[in-house]
């Protein structure tokens, strides 16, 4: 794992809130306070899948249990790293063990978010394609 950490550049991300007694989840668009972008920690592969000859190259975002500001819409949310020198860490593979630090860090840096309820057309795929 730790040669094949990337950054995973964003502005938000969204979670999607179960509602008691709805068929539909709630779409929230989640950013931090001050809109700026950030990082989320991510792991890369390249592979050939068993049908194909063709090379594909994909990425994962990690995710960990929700902290308080996410909790009460979903149980997990993703690994955002806390600024220059958490993506340096985790870029650079750096002394600690990458779980602990993530999540000691993301839990004390991401205190200020806004979260905004989208409609169910977020929500759909062809809404990110």
């Amino acid at each position: 794992m730790r040669r094949r950490r990337c950054l995973i550049l964003a502005d938000g991300f969204y979670e999607w809130q179960e509602r008691p007694g709805q068929r539909r989840k709630q779409p929230w668009h989640i950013t931090l306070q001050s809109g700026a972008p950030f990082a989320f920690a991510g792991l890369w592969a390249t592979w050939h899948p068993p049908e194909s000859e063709a090379l594909l190259r994909s990425c994962t975002i990690l995710t960990r249990p929700a902290g308080a500001e996410v909790a009460g819409l979903h149980a997990r949310q993703p690994v955002i790293l806390a600024g220059p020198e958490a993506e340096a860490e985790w870029t650079e593979h750096v002394k600690k063990m990458y779980g602990m630090m993530l999540m000691r860090k993301a839990k004390s840096w991401f205190t200020g978010y806004n979260s905004n309820v989208e409609g169910h057309e977020h929500g759909k795929i062809r809404y990110f394609v």
